[in-house]
């Protein structure tokens, strides 16, 4: 039997960018308890909804976020999430957002402090501001809306138009988790 030692032309497959592969890193893991805990008020979550669902804003780019929501209250059983909708920025308990992540990825990133305390407490105020506003009209849910744009742009002073996995890397947060996040109460 002879050996075989040509091979078939193929065309090169090119490499996905960092953020879509699987990298060689441990996912660190957490329970939805403790990332709730460890969750601030203004501070972003990012997820992945699976393909096909409404508003895929990652679609074909391949990145594995394509969803992000705001924490905006922490004074509950649980942190609320306010989250881009089609029409207006809706209400989403935490578990309720994790819960519809492909592959149990989160990534929870807070706003980097601004340089000077001026700057901090200005960044602070505006935050407070917009929270109080979309909380001020929690049962009136066409108001508000682009509340997650405005907050990316006055508070974390991002581009509104930005993808989240844009927003991830753009140097303005600070990655406080990025890991699996699972609910031991759910098989």
């Amino acid at each position: 039997m002879a050996t075989r030692t040509e091979t078939a032309a193929y065309e090169t497959q090119h490499t996905a960018p960092r953020d879509a592969r699987d990298t060689d890193r441990t996912m660190p893991l957490a329970t939805v308890r403790t990332l709730a805990a460890g969750a601030h008020v203004g501070d972003l979550v990012f997820i992945r909804v699976p393909a096909g669902t409404p508003r895929d804003a990652a679609g074909a780019t391949g990145a594995w976020t394509n969803r992000f929501g705001i924490v905006v209250d922490t004074s509950g059983d649980e942190p609320v999430i306010a989250e881009p909708a089609l029409a207006w920025t809706k209400l989403t308990p935490l578990s309720r957002f994790v819960a519809r992540t492909d592959g149990g990825r989160i990534a929870l990133a807070r706003r980097v402090a601004a340089s000077t305390t001026d700057a901090q407490r200005r960044a602070h105020a505006t935050a407070e501001q917009r929270i109080d506003a979309l909380l001020g009209s929690r049962f009136n849910l066409r108001a508000r809306r682009g509340f997650c744009a405005q907050y990316v742009s006055d508070v974390i002073g991002a581009d509104r138009a930005a993808t989240p996995a844009a927003l991830l890397r753009s140097g303005l947060l600070s990655l406080e988790f990025d890991g699996i996040v699972f609910d031991p109460g759910h098989p």
